[in-house]
């Protein structure tokens, strides 16, 4: 099973720690981690156009099979759309969050 893994736009330590963090528990599931904030756009803003990143966006989480997405700080924008996308496709989604964070309620409505 291929996770799509919903992760912040930031290219710093302390953010690419937490993504090789949800992938290698992904990885450590026997699941295939796939990340678009890594493996596409390497934490860089690579699209010019907005709908070219968002059809690419489209296309890999309907190649995949759920998606996970951390809200432990309390995220509003891409990864909102993520989650939409993949509700639309009828995906699975896993809602993680640190112990001891709380996060807005929008996720509530879509986690499975």
């Amino acid at each position: 099973m291929r996770v799509f893994i919903s992760a912040r736009s930031i290219d710093d330590a302390d953010h690419k720690k937490q993504v090789e963090a949800l992938c290698k528990a992904v990885k450590n599931a026997r699941l295939k981690d796939f990340c678009f904030v890594r493996d596409v756009e390497h934490y860089e803003r690579t699209f010019d156009d907005p709908k070219q990143k968002w059809d690419r966006v489209r296309d890999e989480i309907g190649a995949s099979d759920m998606l996970l997405v951390d809200v432990s700080d309390h995220p509003t924008g891409e990864r909102a759309i993520e989650a939409g996308i993949a509700r639309a496709m009828r995906k699975p989604i896993i809602v993680t969050q640190k112990l001891g964070t709380t996060h807005k309620q929008l996720f509530d409505g879509v986690a499975s």
